[in-house]
């Protein structure tokens, strides 16, 4: 029993939950690209798609419950929080997704500190091309 509720209803709830925050920040971003819902009706179905990464277990879209797709689903939000030009909020979010899967939530730090370089006219002529690629790189290893 996990907070009172049996496990396998806890774990539907939260692969529900995850489901509709990941669609819900694919459709915000979407949105935000294009001008047509049908386009983002799209990106959504678009993101169901699976395909296995090469030399593991994991997919991109996991048919079960595992933190890394809800740890996805906050970075995705982070992303749609990016585009609004809510910097502390997409941090929020990539803290929180740092802590329900740090591998996961670390990538989408990397994507977060390259977008910052990448929407500051200031940054990028401090920071440039170089120290963005040394960041790529270093997140790499």
């Amino acid at each position: 029993m996990t907070l009172g509720v049996p496990l396998e209803p806890f774990m539907l709830a939260a692969h529900v939950a995850g489901l509709a925050l990941l669609f819900g920040a694919v459709w915000v971003i979407a949105r935000r690209l294009s001008h047509s819902p049908w386009t983002a009706a799209a990106a959504c179905a678009a993101v169901t798609l699976r395909h296995r990464i090469t030399d593991t277990g994991a997919n991109t879209f996991e048919g079960y419950y595992h933190p890394r797709g809800l740890a996805f689903a906050a970075g995705a939000w982070a992303a749609a929080a990016v585009a609004s030009g809510r910097a502390g909020a997409a941090w929020g979010l990539v803290l929180l997704a740092l802590v329900l899967h740090p591998t996961t939530g670390l990538w989408w730090a990397v994507w977060l500190a390259v977008a910052h370089i990448a929407t500051r006219p200031t940054w990028r002529r401090d920071v440039g091309l170089a120290g963005a690629a040394a960041l790529g790189i270093a997140a790499a290893r």
